[in-house]
């Protein structure tokens, strides 16, 4: 494997370059051992410090299956069950429907927002589920929510009886074998752990022309994503997706729960926590993850025994980069990732809801930018930076469901001034239309 190995390092040293990401870390394992870590870059642009072994990344929503792996734990210990309501674990949860359970957390399937971190709070969003957005009824196709996983994580620590934190890091890490690593992001690490970064303008499309900038740090414990592992410590990771568990975490039954097929999605299935991706000639289990300014990405082919985590401390799209590396690595044909081509804003003045059309600003460091845009006669909400869009369907002139008619996310306008919408509200989080728009026609 080690001409693969050299082969698909190369390549992910390219794609870094071309996206400008500051640093990069690739871990490669088999089932028995690291294979290969390469790391590249810098930490830090500001500090120019470089990429270096010890530091810890943030692996954003990979999070999430050690939430499950967790619950999990708690079940088999007769303290929970995945069937469980979570009202019954939650009085604070008033608005909730009732007839949600664990398992529909943990498979998005609670009909809950897909969240836009209006709160650094947990609890907070926790106590509001049910009266923002649209929710819909538990059962519903999936949608990915970060709230869901929220509640999840205040069920663990109201049945654990300690901080999440806490509990992730002496139930699932620390026996995972991840001994540097942390289920926290705090403040006192900004210096010492690697920094996000984002492309400098946040109102157009990046294509990697100049260098990302240093991004704020957001400090979070919750269990949708807050989880920090050095590169080493993700191939201990990785090694527990390729082997089916591990001793003192998961048995192989458990695993199967974990790593089941329980809803469909686009590309696949999901579990609890992990999604399982069937590209052309293989079968993958894995998770994406983003924080800010930060993404990161691990995928395993556990019938040929080989896995790669790929963390990149830039706007970049690590997921296709990850997949990529691993059909390399197993010598399977795989098409390079892309750019995202930009897309023509129309200048449609007799379309009905072009007063909402425009750009949307807001002190949200996840997301600070929204274009509402009309693209081929349909109005979306686009990510600026990305490319990436969900289409809005009009409910009335200023209500839109975001993606799907039937979503439990919405978009509502208003405040209109000069026949234009001022204000914009993402299921809880407030934006404010900018003023001076250079994509803005009239």
């Amino acid at each position: 494997m080690l001409d693969r190995i050299d082969e698909a390092t190369r390549w992910a040293l390219r794609w870094q370059s071309s996206r400008r990401a500051p640093g990069l870390a690739l871990v490669i394992t088999d089932r028995n051992q690291t294979r290969h870590v390469e790391l590249s870059g810098l930490a830090d642009r500001d500090g120019m410090r470089p990429v270096d072994a010890a530091q810890r990344w943030q692996i954003g929503s990979i999070s999430k299956a050690f939430s499950s792996i967790a619950v999990l734990q708690l079940q088999s210990q007769g303290k929970l069950s995945v069937d469980d309501r979570v009202t019954d674990h939650l009085p604070l949860a008033t608005h909730l429907d009732p007839a949600i359970t664990l398992h529909h957390l943990m498979t998005h399937t609670a009909g809950l927002p897909g969240g836009s971190e209006w709160t650094p709070d947990s609890l907070l969003e926790s106590a509001m589920q049910g009266a923002v957005g649209a929710p819909q009824p538990p059962g519903s196709p999936f949608w990915y929510s970060n709230p869901g996983y929220e509640l999840l994580g205040d069920v663990i620590e109201s049945v654990a009886g300690r901080p999440l934190e806490t509990h992730l890091e002496e139930r699932v890490l620390r026996p995972l074998g991840m001994t540097h690593s942390a289920a926290s992001v705090v403040s006192a690490d900004h210096g010492v752990d690697v920094r996000g970064h984002r492309p400098p303008q946040d109102d157009a499309l990046w294509r990697g022309e100049i260098e990302q900038t240093p991004d704020v740090l957001f400090p979070t414990c919750t269990a949708d994503g807050a989880i920090t592992a050095t590169p080493e410590d993700m191939g201990h990771y990785l090694r527990f997706l390729l082997n089916g568990g591990a001793k003192g975490v998961l048995g192989p039954d458990d695993f199967a729960r974990l790593s089941d097929r329980h809803v469909p999605v686009d590309d696949g299935w999901y579990g609890y926590g992990l999604d399982t991706d069937e590209p052309e000639g293989q079968v993958t289990l894995g998770h994406s993850g983003g924080m800010v300014g930060m993404f990161a990405d691990v995928r395993v082919d556990a019938d040929r025994g080989v896995g790669t985590c790929m963390l990149v401390n830039g706007y970049a799209d690590v997921s296709e980069a990850n997949k990529h590396v691993l059909r390399l690595l197993c010598h399977l044909p795989s098409d390079e990732p892309r750019w995202p081509r930009p897309e023509p804003l129309e200048d449609s003045a007799d379309h009905p809801h072009r007063a909402a059309a425009g750009l949307y600003r807001s002190y949200n460091p996840w997301q600070p930018t929204l274009r509402v845009a009309l693209i081929d006669g349909e109005l979306r909400l686009v990510n600026p930076v990305t490319g990436s869009f969900d289409v809005l369907y009009p409910e009335s002139e200023s209500r839109f469901r975001v993606g799907r008619a039937d979503s439990p996310d919405v978009v509502d306008v208003s405040v209109k001034v000069g026949g234009r919408f001022k204000r914009l509200d993402l299921s809880g989080c407030v934006y404010g239309r900018a003023r001076r728009d250079p994509c803005d026609i009239g």
